[in-house]
């Protein structure tokens, strides 16, 4: 790709983005250049591919992987975190995030308790996925979340870190289906039967 092409298609996304509304919007009202031939010819098609009708390139929009970690100390109260960052800051969330890539999901979840709680994941087990839609700058991301019940090594030493302002331990009685900024977490916690 020409840097002609290239300066055009980064300039053509930055000015889409900057129209966009905090919600986001769907990846096909969002992305109009291909990326290969820089033509304005991008078109969203079968309701999962980008292709383009100039040069042929074609990519398929599939969904991301994250991790969510349900984590429950003794007393039976959630471990909840509350974000730092945009989108959904300041609501409450659970630990976890996107699954980088050449990363298992098991490493994802590894990875994430350590930079958001700074602790070691003791166990885990997978318990099951939630579809969900993220949005970010202006763009709808759809996911896979995979929830795990997981403990940690030395819960007294944790700490917020990374993208979290504050972790707080809620009982059960103070949790419902609408607790969490991202659905996915009201739906895992809904799943595992933690709304009393």
């Amino acid at each position: 790709m020409s840097l002609h092409f290239f300066y055009r298609y980064i300039v053509g996304l930055f000015l889409e983005y900057m129209k966009l509304s905090d919600e986001g919007l769907h990846p096909e009202k969002v992305f109009k250049y291909c990326p290969v031939c820089g033509a304005n010819t991008l078109t969203f098609k079968h309701g999962r591919a980008f292709m383009c009708d100039t040069c042929g390139f074609e990519h398929f929009f599939n969904a991301a992987g994250a991790v969510l970690a349900v984590i429950v100390n003794p007393k039976g109260e959630l471990l909840v975190s509350r974000r730092a960052k945009a989108p959904f800051k300041n609501t409450y969330d659970l630990p976890g995030g996107f699954i980088d890539p050449k990363e298992s999901a098991e490493e994802s979840l590894l990875r994430e308790i350590k930079e958001e709680l700074n602790v070691e994941v003791d166990t885990y087990e997978l318990c099951f996925t939630v579809p969900n839609q993220y949005p970010y700058s202006g763009v709808v991301i759809f996911t896979v979340d995979l929830v795990f019940k997981v403990t940690v090594k030395t819960p007294e030493h944790m700490k917020a870190c990374d993208d979290v302002a504050e972790f707080l331990w809620v009982p059960p009685q103070q949790l419902h289906s609408t607790f969490f900024g991202i659905q996915s977490c009201n739906v895992a916690i809904q799943k595992l039967g933690l709304i009393p």
